[in-house]
């Protein structure tokens, strides 16, 4: 290149690395590079970064971690700060630099390696250096690239490069990242991709996992050898591969095999042994991560579970099967993305897309899916974590992906009935019965089995629509742990809601808790709901002596997304209210966010004018 461009181009660069259409950024990245090679059956990655630390407040960009283990690799680590003419300030000194046993969060134990080191400095703006090589000398995917280091932080320049020899054959997939260079150099071949990252994509309310929106580029091998060898040829391929690795792994310890034949005697059908041994499972185990070699992808066997009671999810899946088995049942293990919000699976991309393990279990004209790390939730109840989603069953030469089951409202719904007692000088005392399944079911049963009472009181707070009340006591029941409800009985005394006027008291209902969306105008993405919302509320209320309702509110407001509803009525000098909200799940499109922002308006506005009058009955 031109020295004379290549120099206009690093002061753009550098001059746009702190203002990026307008914006000014804590820090950004100037520019991005990983060269990946395969070479002798090894794959080498070699990085190379270029920082701007831009304020005192992007300086946790200046702090880095790199992870390595005995199977990964890592050398020829260096850095430097230099300042914005590229003049380099100092280096980066061995002393600087710390190892230490990775901590990563639910492992119990892993081989991986930590190595940190800062190059902070005391002027802005200045820039910071870093290039390190990884060595892998096994592997199962090549790279999982994209140009965005962190999603609200701009790259100007980010460029991937992969080498590799001719006869070695790769699967690619792309998402908003140009087609490569491709170049023929003797015996090897390189790809070559240029991005960039300037138009930030921000988080919104109820939007899809910002990783299905990123730039990315994923490299993979056809054939590999990861412990064992595999292929990423087709789906059932790579479930051929993730089987070899639970081979010889079910055999249970013998005394394991009674206490099953103990446990399911008498158990009458299926279903029944089901649950039985997977309540079993929850009283006897807990879930531990443990990273040895290739303890991401292979269980530990059953009968290591077996003896020291915990396991990570694929353990505690190989040993729940390993327990079915022994009771004649059949079970698939099955990998899933476990999270709240799903990931998009590329199916047309056989690979390692994948978090959580989990078991398909086959029971007459149904399928129950048993998340073997949950100790709170019944036998095949199918959590948010894992609901509405594909999976990849494992079964010898048949494995395939298949759709989990998505939740229906009844899955989800939230009722609440609120009494509220003879005001005292506008103060009320209320008693709140709420029954909750869904996503407020699991967490309050995870709660409500590990956590101390303050805690709790914290968290019940957080479940009482509005903030003029004080929470005097509290308590959590299940009626079943097969039943996939838990209750929260709560005693409050609130304020603000009532008050009085001449001879009227005015009350108002508890506001219904619904997201808060932006402006039509700013909205970026589709609104995304990964499952129901449905919420039923009963507020009672004795009628004071002397006053009559009124009026009794009624509405109903709909559009394609949901439906609210209000009823109201007196019953044996009891006024009853009664709201009903439903949101369904799914993708909204942009084009369709006017109706429900414009929806959810009109819920707001009539609940501000929404108010219960009691008048004199002379009046």
């Amino acid at each position: 290149m031109n020295p004379a461009i290549k120099y206009l181009l690093f002061i753009l660069l550098t001059f746009g690395s702190s203002v990026v259409y307008g914006k000014k950024f804590d820090y950004s990245v100037i520019s991005s590079r990983d060269d990946v090679t395969i070479k002798n059956k090894t794959l080498y990655t070699r990085t190379e970064l270029l920082i701007q630390i831009n304020s005192k407040e992007g300086e946790h960009a200046a702090e880095f971690t790199l992870y390595y283990s005995p199977g990964r690799k890592l050398s020829k680590l260096s850095a430097w700060v230099q300042d914005t003419t590229g003049q380099v300030i100092r280096k980066l000194e061995r002393k600087q630099i710390k190892d230490r046993s990775a901590f990563l969060y639910g492992t119990f134990y892993s081989d991986y390696m930590v190595r940190s080191f800062e190059m902070k400095h005391n002027q802005y703006p200045y820039q910071v250096h870093v290039e390190y090589c990884i060595e892998e000398p096994e592997f199962f995917d090549i790279s999982n690239w994209s140009p965005v280091e962190d999603a609200a932080v701009p790259v100007l320049h980010a460029t991937l490069t992969l080498e590799t020899p001719l006869n070695y054959p790769v699967k690619i997939f792309r998402r908003q990242i140009d087609p490569p260079v491709v170049d023929s150099i003797g015996k090897t071949i390189r790809y070559t991709w240029n991005s960039s990252y300037t138009h930030l994509i921000k988080p919104e309310t109820c939007s899809q996992s910002l990783k299905d929106l990123l730039p990315l580029v994923s490299v993979v091998p056809f054939e590999f050898e990861y412990g064992i060898r595999g292929s990423f040829a087709t789906w059932s391929t790579f479930g051929d591969y993730i089987d070899g690795l639970m081979q010889d792994g079910e055999k249970l310890p013998v005394s394991e095999t009674n206490t099953v034949k103990a446990l399911t005697a008498g158990a009458g059908d299926t279903l029944a042994m089901i649950r039985k041994l997977y309540h079993y499972l929850q009283d006897n185990t807990r879930y531990l991560n443990v990273t040895i070699d290739i303890g991401g992808l292979k269980p530990y066997p059953a009968s290591y579970v077996a003896q020291n009671k915990y396991g990570d999810c694929k353990a505690l899946s190989l040993y729940m099967k390993s327990l079915l088995a022994a009771a004649g049942i059949r079970s698939f293990f099955t990998l899933v993305w476990g999270g709240e919000i799903p990931r998009t699976i590329i199916a047309d991309f056989p690979s390692q897309q994948f978090n959580h393990a989990i078991l398909c279990v086959p029971v007459k004209s149904d399928t129950l899916w048993l998340d073997c790390t949950a100790k709170e939730i019944p036998a095949g109840y199918t959590s948010v974590f894992i609901q509405g989603r594909p999976a990849l069953v494992v079964s010898p030469g048949k494995s395939k992906i298949v759709n989990i089951p998505c939740m229906n409202p009844e899955d989800v719904e939230v009722c609440r009935v609120f009494h509220y007692e003879k005001p005292v000088n506008e103060a009320m005392g209320v008693n709140l019965h709420a029954n909750y399944k869904g996503a407020e079911f699991e967490e309050i049963a995870y709660l409500g089995s590990f956590a101390a009472r303050e805690e709790k009181l914290e968290f019940v707070r957080k479940f009482i629509p509005g903030n003029n009340y004080e929470l005097i006591d509290f308590s959590f029941s299940r009626k079943s742990a097969d039943k996939p409800e838990i209750v929260i009985d709560a005693r409050l005394t609130t304020k603000d809601e009532l008050r009085t006027l001449n001879d009227r008291m005015i009350f108002t209902p508890p506001a219904v808790d619904i997201p808060a969306f932006g402006k039509i105008s700013s909205r970026e993405l589709p609104v995304y709901f990964p499952f129901p919302v449905w919420c039923h509320d009963t507020i009672r209320m004795a009628i004071p002596a002397g006053l009559s309702v009124k009026s009794y509110p009624a509405v109903e407001l709909s559009c394609e997304m949901g439906t609210y509803r209000v009823a109201s009525h007196s019953e044996q000098n009891m006024l009853v209210y009664n709201r009903d909200i439903l949101i369904r799940r799914g993708m909204i499109p942009l084009e369709n966010y006017p109706a429900l922002y414009n929806w959810i308006g009109s819920i707001r506005a009539f609940e501000r004018q929404n108010k219960l009058i009691f008048t004199s009955t002379h009046e």
